[in-house]
């Protein structure tokens, strides 16, 4: 074995040792480095704890403010629905003042046709005929604005009488007293079916289980209602509040529904006597008391014959409430002798009145049809 020497070993040693300091040294360096990048990673980490700590301030910050958002809009839309209700109010009552102010002046409406126009304005003009069923517009709302319509009409009603109860004021084409208030009288009565549009349009796509109802007909639920009271099917108690008030006028009611009845016959009978509309041709015709005079209803055009008949088929309706009502109805004498002494065309007439249009024969025979049933 070949003798290196001591100086070989040493050389060696230092060599090793040289290497595992150097080992060492990069071990310290990479230690050093580590802690080094996990200083950082804290302070990134801290850095990332702050920005999500700013991020959920930020959101619930914005859920804060999307919330009073929230309920300013929602303020907003109260305010809106509530001014829109005072306007609807104020605007209503003000149209119904015009409307009735213009049916009572004999200067404004000088026709009984242009009356009768101003009555079917005023009673559309009532608040519940343009209620919505939105927000404020409660069915119990709706109630109250019965109860307002109802108490307003009547006192309306007692201003045309000056006080005078229906009955005792002879509101009629042959009636004595004030024309001009018995003529507005008359035209409320024929107009009382008058119903606003808005309600056809608004509740017959929005409130689907809500009725229509005009003047006439909410009165005729209502007294209907009173009259199973007097038939003690029902409690007093278990009316509601507008038919309570219904019940005080329920006499003023029955006179102006029997007004009504006779009303739109005289304007269908003078139609087809060939006398017109107008209220002096109804006074003319039913002075003619006993003698006989034939029906021109054929004569008349297909629109007026249609309206002739809508006349003859509201009258029978009126009637036919009135006995709902137990109530007898009361024909005026006038009416009653010019529609026995009415007399109808010859055959050949109504033959050739037949063949002249497919409808002439029905709307001829329904025509019949109605006045039989009104001289009953």
């Amino acid at each position: 074995m070949r003798n290196f020497g001591k100086p070989f070993y040493t050389m060696i040693l230092s060599s090793i040792l040289m290497t595992s300091c150097g080992a060492l040294k990069d071990t310290a360096d990479n230690a050093k480095q580590a802690t080094k990048n996990s200083g950082r990673a804290a302070d990134a980490a801290e850095v990332s704890a702050d920005n999500s700590g700013r991020a959920a301030d930020s959101a619930e910050e914005s859920a804060v403010n999307s919330g009073r958002a929230a309920e300013a809009a929602e303020q907003s839309r109260e305010e809106i629905a509530e001014a829109r209700m005072m306007s609807r109010k104020g605007e209503s009552s003000m149209s119904r003042d015009e409307y009735f102010s213009r049916l009572k002046s004999d200067e404004e409406t000088t026709t009984f046709a242009h009356k009768v126009a101003m009555a079917a304005k005023y009673y559309k003009a009532f608040e519940f005929q343009v209620w919505t069923g939105q927000r404020y517009d409660t069915i119990e709302y709706r109630e109250k604005l019965f109860k307002d319509a109802i108490n307003e009409y009547f006192r309306k009603i007692q201003d045309l009488t000056e006080g005078k109860n229906l009955a005792d004021y002879n509101a009629s084409p042959l009636g004595l007293g004030d024309k001009n208030n018995a003529n507005a009288i008359m035209a409320l009565a024929v107009a009382m079916h008058e119903k606003n549009g808005l309600q056809d349009y608004v509740l017959a796509n929005t409130q689907k289980d809500v009725e229509i109802l005009s003047f006439y007909k909410l009165m005729e639920k209502a007294s209907l209602r009173v009259a199973d009271v007097e038939k003690e099917e029902i409690y007093f108690k278990d009316l509601k509040e507008y038919e309570e008030d219904a019940s005080y006028y329920r006499d003023e009611f029955v006179e102006l529904v029997n007004l009504r009845y006779n009303m739109l016959l005289i304007m269908g009978l003078t139609k087809i006597s060939g006398m017109g509309e107008s209220l002096a041709g109804m006074v003319t015709f039913l002075k003619m008391g006993i003698s006989k005079w034939e029906t021109r209803f054929t004569t008349l055009d297909l629109g007026q014959r249609n309206k002739v008949n809508l006349w003859l088929e509201n009258s029978l309706k009126a009637k036919d409430l009135l006995e709902r009502l137990g109530v007898e109805p009361r024909m005026y004498s006038d009416v009653k002798k010019r529609l026995q002494n009415m007399t109808r065309p010859a055959e050949h007439t109504l033959t050739h009145y037949f063949q002249s249009h497919r409808e002439n024969e029905a709307q001829y025979a329904y025509f019949i049809e109605q006045l039989d049933k009104l001289l009953k």
